[in-house]
């Protein structure tokens, strides 16, 4: 369905009025209402970002559930931000370890290979 959408914002940021049209062009009236209530920060902080990219809000609000249903499910990886994680150090070290092997060209070492490995060095320190 092609969509072309015309949004409307009451004070209260309700998405008051939304007009699309369908595939032959026709104005269509969307028949669903979508009201949030959202920290008014994050609600400016987002128009902003949106406004740059040339998006009001109420678009971008469906282009994220278009794409959610599209990918049936949150369109977009749910990490926690490094540096406010608490096993960032232990994250970091994994990362240098990996980064480390690639170097020795050991990455793909498959476990056997590896028991191996630390058996070899144990019989030699016995």
């Amino acid at each position: 369905m092609i969509k072309r959408g015309l949004n409307m914002n009451r004070i209260d940021d309700t998405i008051a009025l939304q007009i699309n049209s369908d595939e032959r062009g026709d104005l269509t009236m969307a028949n669903n209402l979508l009201q949030l209530r959202i920290d008014e920060k994050l609600k400016q902080e987002a128009t902003e970002i949106y406004s740059q990219l040339g998006l009001d809000l109420p678009t971008a609000i469906r282009i994220f559930l278009t794409r959610s249903v599209q990918m049936k499910g949150i369109p977009f990886s749910m990490q926690l931000p490094d540096k406010e994680y608490m096993a960032y150090e232990a994250i970091q070290a994994m990362k240098r370890m990996s980064d480390e092997a690639q170097k020795a060209g050991i990455a793909n070492m498959t476990l056997e290979e590896i028991n191996a490995e630390i058996n070899a060095v144990r019989s030699q320190q016995q």
